[in-house]
């Protein structure tokens, strides 16, 4: 557990010495992908010393911190010792599940604030413990079964296929799988297993066809805000295989329709969990015929990879938020309360480039890739995750995508028509001239299908 660069304490992360950082305040990111540089860059503009740990050697936030440890944030008393002897008076994680659940046990442990409970945090991170909240709370959600591995097709009765499958308490989509019959189940049970804690059962829930949407919100005071609903469009990258996402647009269609309904579930799940200032997310499906929500899964974070579009579709910061619920929540509290829905003007969007299926090929040519990502209307978050001389790979641990792509326009139908037009036109190519994305197998639809 050794700090970046010259390993003593009061370095940067590259070995110099810290310089004008505020010792009033020492904070701890948990977490160093590139979702975390823009919030290490707003935390040292503030001028406290910031320090960023997780077990990624080059997390690229770790080169914009004044001290960078490389510690699993797994080992919640690595990281509860770390914040201690580094005398953290403050720490700060989102953007993933298992994130979420390392920073609450160990500010617990470190005496620090804790965005919730732990008994509340439990019950957002174990899909069981979930599931009964949500049958406590009278929360309408798909049916499901745990599903255990010497009882695949007993557990499976009664089930309406097709199914999803997923780990107990997973992360990053790794693990999930759409499976037609209980054989299918018993087929991927150990990639599913395999991704969480509990090896000897799964979660199998009936698919649902209503639109899929993902609300970001926010507890302030212990009463929760609509931050964002967002379109999740999803599209099969290969004939009937899982659908992946592709775009997720903002604001949702449907947005003025199931925010009240679907904030009054979140309210439920808050005030169950105990929570009082924090981020909340939802992923959920509206059905408009009947103006009727069936959750999927709440989660004690933001949704990774969008809080972006959050900011350029409205202005308002999650990471600003995430800082202020750190060190002020009073100030956190009245940016919460005085945003709406109604602040999003244009349509803001993430196109999501994935890897062909089974490509394993070397980066060689991104040229085309290149001129979308200069492009004015791509802005800034957007990114090649890819550089050449790479080799592209897949399963856990691997990048989520080949490319982000965020983008703005007026309308709607601007927004479908730059789709399409990327779609066709990004391209990543292998040292045989062979195409490394899936742009091909992504036609474009003005409402994509969740299932093929």
């Amino acid at each position: 557990m050794l700090a970046r660069g010259d390993a003593g304490r009061g370095t940067t992360a590259d070995g110099r010495a810290a310089a004008g950082a505020d010792e009033s305040h020492r904070l701890l990111v948990l977490g160093s992908m590139d979702e975390f540089v823009h919030l290490v860059d707003l935390a040292r503009a503030r001028g406290w010393h910031t320090i960023v740990a997780d077990g990624y050697p080059d997390g690229p936030a770790k080169r914009h911190a004044d001290e960078a440890y490389d510690v699993d944030v797994r080992d919640v008393e690595a990281v509860a010792r770390l914040a201690r002897e580094l005398r953290v008076d403050g720490a700060v994680a989102s953007y993933s599940d298992v994130l979420f659940e390392s920073l609450c046990r160990a500010t617990h442990a470190a005496g620090l604030y804790a965005y919730c409970p732990l008994p509340g945090m439990e019950k957002l991170r174990d899909k069981r413990l979930m599931g009964a909240m949500f049958a406590e709370l009278g929360v309408p959600t798909p049916r499901s079964r745990v599903v255990r591995r010497d009882s695949v097709a007993r557990d499976c009765e009664g089930l309406a296929f097709p199914c999803v499958m997923k780990p107990l308490d997973g992360y990053g989509s790794y693990g999930i799988f759409v499976v037609r019959d209980a054989d299918g189940v018993a087929a991927h049970f150990d990639e599913t297993s395999g991704v969480s804690s509990h090896r000897d059962a799964v979660l199998v829930e009936e698919y649902d066809t209503g639109h899929e949407i993902n609300m970001i919100s926010w507890v302030a005071g212990g009463t929760v805000h609509a931050i964002s609903l967002a379109d999740r469009e999803k599209c099969p990258l290969v004939a009937g295989g899982v659908p992946d996402v592709v775009r997720i647009t903002y604001p949702s269609v449907f947005a003025a329709d199931a925010a009240p309904a679907a904030v009054a579930i979140l309210q439920r799940v808050a005030d169950a969990c105990g929570m009082q200032d924090g981020p909340l997310s939802m992923q959920f499906f509206w059905h408009p015929e009947d103006r009727t929500i069936t959750v999927c899964e709440v989660a004690g974070r933001v949704l990774g990879y969008e809080h972006e579009n959050v900011e350029i579709g409205s202005g308002l910061s999650v990471d600003e938020l995430l800082l202020d619920l750190t060190y002020d929540r009073a100030r956190m509290r009245e940016l919460v309360e005085a945003h709406s829905l109604g602040d999003f003007s244009g349509v803001s969007f993430v196109l999501n480039f994935h890897a062909r299926p089974g490509c394993a090929g070397v980066v060689t040519d991104t040229r085309a890739a290149d001129a979308i990502l200069s492009d004015p209307r791509a802005l800034g978050p957007s990114m090649l995750h890819y550089a050449k001389g790479e080799t592209i790979r897949h399963g856990k641990g691997a990048k989520p995508y080949v490319a982000r792509v965020f983008c703005h326009t007026d309308t709607r139908a601007q927004a479908d028509e730059m789709t399409a037009r990327l779609f066709r036109t990004f391209s990543v190519r292998g040292a045989q001239g062979e195409e490394l994305v899936c742009r091909e197998a992504l036609p474009f639809m003005s409402e994509w299908s969740t299932l093929a």
